[in-house]
């Protein structure tokens, strides 16, 4: 052995050594952290994790939809994103609708292809011809009593709306 290779194991037991003590201390700082707001690492490392907001006992879900019409207007089905995204693994839905379909410019600027795409997703999901979708945000505010958590409110707005060219 020359004395490359002992400082070489030196140093990967000093980061080994290191990392057990990190470890530790990184989950005491998150569970005091978690005692006095909301857990912090979830919303980082799991972002699907991030729609259910909890402070004192109130609780925000964020929720996106959505409305499907025909060519009559007339509303067919209200879908939720794991729905109407099927091949897309669902621990990825969440993130998908924040960036794709939060910002009405940004659904207005869809390419065809990317509009024809949500067209043809409808109707393959609802068996009718699809021209319109609504795009709709909502939030439900819940409040949790005495070992119950019931609706205290609900707020709902269509962030965009794609129509076919007819």
């Amino acid at each position: 052995m020359n004395r490359y290779d002992v400082m070489s194991q030196n140093k990967v037991r000093k980061i080994f050594i290191c990392t057990l003590i990190f470890l530790p201390l990184q989950y005491v700082l998150v569970g005091i952290i978690g005692q006095h707001n909301a857990e912090p690492w979830p919303a980082f490392i799991f972002p699907g994790f991030k729609n259910v907001y909890e402070s004192e006992r109130i609780y925000k879900i964020h929720q996106t939809r959505f409305d499907v019409y025909n060519s009559s207007d007339e509303k067919i089905a209200s879908l939720s994103p794991h729905l109407f995204f099927t091949g897309i693994p669902r621990s990825q839905i969440a993130g998908l609708t924040r960036f794709f379909f939060r910002d009405k410019q940004d659904i207005e600027s869809f390419s065809p292809e990317a509009k024809a795409f949500l067209f043809a997703n409808g109707k393959r999901l609802t068996n009718h011809d699809v021209s319109r979708l609504d795009i709709v945000y909502r939030r439900d505010f819940l409040k949790s009593g005495t070992g119950n958590i019931e609706i205290d409110s609900v707020d709902a707005s269509i962030v965009g709306t794609i129509q076919t060219a007819n």
